[in-house]
């Protein structure tokens, strides 16, 4: 049985989730009784790349950071999760095959796992998780499609900067590293861009939006 603090965590979802499709009490009860509120350690791999993802997890609280790592055992980071969104291993978890890349947890952070084929089963007898499922998805291509336009016409400073944007709390609370991999940047060139933009004001970030 859930504890109350647990329930805490499904209301909250149930409420994200309001905002693409209402979800019936019964298929809530159902979705409270085959999951699993998780909590990460900071540091905590919630999947390791090469590994498939039997589950997905809805991010409560926390901060998660996802990761590749070549054969010469370099990081270049994917993606950060903030609190209200699926993370995890999205087309591993879609496909049942290995995935890309490693899932950590930068934080302690609080999830809740969905199994693969609890899920898979809900989408085929509900409309509403279909839905739910289709919205997610046109948001991760979405995403991912951005991402790539920025890396490749973008220079650094105007990566760095829309960064800030996109992310306004994390610059303070990421190593270094995370945030130049993620910019597909050295450590270096991204202290000297921080160098360079140091006596610049918020109306620059302004103009990207």
């Amino acid at each position: 049985m859930s504890s109350v603090n647990d329930m805490n965590v499904y209301k909250e979802l149930f409420r994200q989730l309001s905002a693409i499709e209402d979800i019936p009490e019964h298929c809530c009860r159902s979705f409270i009784e085959n999951t699993v509120v998780r909590r990460l350690l900071s540091g905590e791999n919630y999947i390791e790349q090469g590994d498939t993802a039997d589950s997905l997890p809805f991010l409560y609280s926390g901060l998660i950071r996802k990761y590749y790592t070549d054969d010469e055992g370099r990081e270049f980071t994917k993606f950060f999760s903030q609190p209200y969104e699926f993370s995890g291993a999205f087309i591993s978890f879609l496909k049942q095959t290995p995935s890309l890349f490693t899932v950590e947890a930068l934080e302690d952070s609080c999830i809740i796992d969905i199994p693969y084929r609890f899920f898979q089963s809900e989408m085929k007898k509900h409309h509403c998780w279909l839905k739910v499922y289709t919205i997610s998805l046109e948001r991760f291509y979405t995403l991912k499609e951005l991402r790539e336009h920025q890396l490749l016409s973008s220079n650094g400073m105007a990566r760095y900067l829309q960064f800030k944007k996109d992310f306004p709390d994390l610059d303070s609370k990421l190593k270094q590293y995370h945030i130049a991999s993620y910019l597909g940047l050295t450590p270096v060139s991204l202290s000297r861009i921080k160098a360079q933009i140091g006596d610049y004001d918020a109306s620059i970030i302004r103009e990207l939006e």
